[in-house]
């Protein structure tokens, strides 16, 4: 019970801290709310588009899974989906493949391998394809030097990471795990996870060799973000280059160790839109991902605990995936 309270009083310390950046945003800038912009019809058009574009990705998950050997149905790759955009939005940075892993341990079973290494490959197909649809609205800020230069950095610096680290995983030399895995036994804390973490990369390899797969993957994933990013050209009436540009700032902004990205989202933004419409868009994206997401929190086994599943990853205990 007292665990429980915990995680709740997290979850609302983090909205807290979201709405807090939000009021001083609104007031800093002596903004008025327009509510019709949440009109009955408004809400459902979101809602539609922001289920439809998770189903689709869902569908990804299901393959993803069934290619490393585990079985997952649609509802339940939604499930995935929902509460991690959910837990991503209160908890800064990881919280997206935190709840991925959660959910497939915690409800689902997948395994602590198969957990990771499909949480390690959508983050690699989302932030990849992101990132570029960032960093190619930043090149087109030219009347907004200092955020577009930042939104520049930041997708620069995420392609640059995830690119290298993709290369490196799926590589599958025999010499450079062979060293790799020599340096990585020198490490005390470390040694005892060397055979999960060998498994986990071979798995992630051997998605990424499925030339297919990935640009299926990809596509997916871009597809995601233009169908996400067409109710905002609705309900704001902008056009519909600039709504994309909405969405992949918004999407940038939560891989900062901020809760829902909150400060640089509202400065990303207003490289797009008016103060008034930048508080109407965070308000969709925090508040609907929260609602969808974290009521699945229930399907969780709370009998698996973090700590179970760090027994598991250093080999204490074994599962099959």
């Amino acid at each position: 019970m007292k665990k429980g309270l915990s995680r709740v009083s997290a979850y609302l310390a983090s909205l807290a801290f979201i709405l807090l950046i939000m009021f001083i945003y609104i007031t800093f800038n002596k903004i008025s709310i327009n509510f019709s912009y949440f009109s009955p019809l408004n809400i459902i058009v979101f809602l539609v588009t922001y289920l439809v574009a998770n189903i689709i990705l869902s569908i990804r998950i299901k393959i993803l899974a069934k290619i490393l050997g585990s079985q997952i149905s649609i509802k339940d790759s939604l499930y995935i989906r929902l509460f991690s955009n959910g837990l991503g939005t209160l908890l800064p940075v990881a919280g997206y493949d935190l709840g991925r892993i959660i959910y497939l341990t915690g409800s689902i079973r997948t395994g602590v391998n198969n957990a990771i290494s499909i949480t390690f490959i959508e983050a690699v197909f989302d932030t990849l394809v992101n990132s570029l649809f960032a960093l190619l609205f930043a090149l087109l800020l030219a009347s907004k030097f200092i955020i577009s230069i930042w939104i520049f950095i930041l997708s620069l610096a995420q392609l640059a990471f995830w690119i290298g680290l993709s290369l490196y995983v799926s590589n599958s030399k025999i010499s450079l795990i062979k060293k790799e895995v020599d340096f990585l036994e020198r490490i005390p804390i470390i040694k005892n996870y060397v055979e999960r973490y060998l498994s986990i990369r071979n798995s992630v390899a051997s998605v990424f060799g499925k030339k297919n797969f990935i640009l299926i993957g990809i596509l997916m994933s871009a597809f995601y973000i233009l169908l996400l990013s067409l109710p905002f050209s609705i309900i704001l009436g902008i056009k519909y280059f600039v709504s994309v540009g909405i969405m992949a700032s918004s999407l940038e902004a939560l891989t900062l160790p901020l809760p829902g990205g909150s400060g640089v989202s509202e400065l990303f933004l207003s490289a797009f839109i008016a103060p008034s419409q930048v508080v109407i868009v965070r308000l969709y994206f925090v508040l609907v991902p929260i609602v969808l997401g974290m009521p699945l929190i229930a399907n969780i086994n709370y009998n698996i605990s973090f700590r179970d599943i760090i027994k598991k990853m250093s080999g204490e205990g074994r599962d099959k995936n």
